[in-house]
């Protein structure tokens, strides 16, 4: 499988690969993200921003697992200073996450479920910009 996505990278289509592979990564992270989010809420009863912090951590190990190998491809050996990059970029996005969570949930009464449906189309965007330029281009 992955020299397939190796060959695709490496055709004309390859940003769009990127792109669409970036979407497949950042989706299973959210899954697991919005999982837990809900797990944590209901059922340990955790304020919800809290689960959003704990949740939002959970699929940023995952995301950077997966981005690492399928998307871009990374061999770089420097994992730490990678990760604290990848780290930095993530905090700003989870900055991003508690503020539009509360903002949703608390000034425009959605239910947390919902408004972490919008936050995660707005963090998705700096995400990815953030990942791509900063933590796996530094570091190839």
């Amino acid at each position: 499988m992955l020299r397939l996505i190796d060959r695709l990278l490496a055709t004309k289509f390859g940003k769009a690969v990127k792109i669409l592979l970036y979407i497949f990564c950042a989706g299973i992270a959210t899954i697991v993200d919005y999982v837990l989010l809900f797990v944590f809420t209901e059922s340990a009863g955790l304020h919800y921003l809290l689960s959003a912090t704990f949740s939002y951590l959970s699929g940023m190990v995952v995301n950077y697992s997966l981005n690492k190998v399928l998307t871009f491809r990374n061999k770089s050996k420097e994992i730490g200073k990678q990760f604290s990059v990848f780290a930095v970029v993530s905090l700003v996005g989870l900055g991003f996450t508690l503020l539009f969570m509360a903002l949703f949930v608390e000034v425009l009464g959605l239910w947390y479920m919902v408004a972490k449906l919008f936050t995660i189309i707005l963090v998705f965007i700096w995400s990815y910009f953030g990942h791509s330029n900063l933590t796996f281009r530094i570091f190839k």
